[in-house]
């Protein structure tokens, strides 16, 4: 018999498959199941026992030689040496895949024992957008990683699709509208003022005090800026005039904790600046205004509003399938109406950081904290193995 491709399959009768290779592709198939189910019975083992010496890999991003000036890079190079000390702190063996080398370590990954890779990978070639490739790299390896899979990191890189699956499932978050082209039409029932963010980056790329916009010829300008500037996608939301809340949180599924939550005071800024966190305010030197917005952990929020916002950020974490750890942004309007601005699901987890910081709170110093998430990710893979590619049939 041939196919439409011109190969020989056999004759019709099951007497062969033209290639040869039935024995030899089986042999490689029987290996690979064996090598999964020694996974799973590692996982099984690990999680039943105490964790006391793993060989646990840190997927991150290094910077060698970079000057003062490039604060984002900085931060990405210290997230990943501060878990690798974190690691070895706990008793654990410690190897480093740096994604900022050239080649990629894709030969080194392949052939690796790590038993959990700790992932803090949030570039490739030095792009943000192909962050979820390095879950996809680990789940093609089949390495246990911590932190969300690729859908979720894909998904939450792309706000636009976020706010319509909030909305989908009845989560409050700001009414919003989108374009790709400055030519778009823009729905014109949304409120002045509103805040055009570019739809796909991180790190408050491309926001600026300029963001916020009180008319439609401002919100012409910006929609421009941010489309032949910054070269994405434009997400315009009703600016929502009150606190923002951190909500970090912890776990799996209906296992899941939230940290003491950070409520940020922008009453200080001086007259002027919109009470909104540009890429200014997370990233320059300290003599920004910015410096004067105020956090405050652990903030008393009142029973019922930290319900609500309780309540909608864990929805959020699990509706978009975030894993081990992540945070939600909430914005609370002046009658104390929570709003969902985004998920970060594998948010920066310095020891600086909103979700370690919220951690220590509650007594869990970086180590611990460190820590937890390996055994989160652990159980979690004993718990559904096959879900993470490592199902075994053998």
């Amino acid at each position: 018999m041939v196919n439409n491709n011109g190969y020989h399959n056999g004759d019709g009768n099951g007497n062969g498959n033209g290639n040869g290779n039935g024995n030899g592709n089986r042999m490689v198939e029987r290996v690979r199941k064996q090598r999964r189910a020694q996974k799973i019975s590692k996982i099984i083992k690990i999680a039943e026992e105490e964790i006391k010496s793993l060989h646990v890999g840190v997927l991150c991003n290094v910077y060698e030689d970079i000057g003062q000036k490039n604060l984002v890079e900085q931060d990405l190079t210290k997230v990943g040496r501060g878990i690798k000390q974190a690691l070895e702190k706990n008793g654990h063996k410690v190897t480093f895949f740096d994604m900022n080398h050239n080649p990629l370590p894709l030969r080194k990954l392949q052939k690796t024992d790590v038993d959990m890779m700790f992932n803090v990978c949030e570039r490739i070639n030095d792009c943000s957008l192909l962050e979820p490739h390095a879950a996809s790299l680990l789940d093609i390896f089949e390495i246990p990683y911590t932190g969300s899979n690729p859908q979720t990191l894909a998904l939450a890189i792309d706000k636009i699709r976020v706010k319509k699956l909030l909305n989908f499932h009845g989560i409050p978050t700001p009414n919003y509208d989108y374009i790709y082209n400055v030519d778009d039409r823009i729905r014109g029932d949304l409120k002045f003022p509103l805040i055009v963010k570019p739809a796909n980056t991180d790190n408050s790329i491309g926001i600026t005090n300029d963001s916020v916009v009180t008319n439609w010829e401002q919100l012409k300008k910006q929609v421009e800026y941010v489309i032949k500037k910054v070269h994405r996608p434009a997400l315009i939301e009703e600016y929502i005039d009150g606190d923002e809340v951190d909500v970090p949180i912890i776990g799996n599924d209906d296992k899941v904790t939230v940290l003491p939550m950070t409520k940020w005071d922008f009453t200080k800024l001086p007259e002027g600046l919109w009470h909104i966190f540009p890429f200014e305010a997370k990233w320059e030197e300290e003599n920004s205004p910015y410096y004067n917005i105020e956090a405050s952990r652990s903030a008393d929020l009142g029973k019922r509003l930290s319900d609500r916002i309780k309540k909608i950020a864990i929805d959020t974490y699990n509706i978009l399938d975030c894993h081990d750890y992540g945070r939600v942004e909430v914005r609370v309007d002046k009658e104390g109406n929570p709003y969902i601005l985004e998920l970060n699901p594998n948010p920066s987890i310095g020891e600086d950081d909103c979700v370690p910081g919220a951690a220590e709170e509650i007594g869990m110093d970086y180590p611990k904290f460190i820590e937890t998430i390996v055994k989160l990710a652990i159980n979690r893979y004993k718990k559904n193995p096959s879900y993470y590619h490592l199902q075994s049939t053998v």
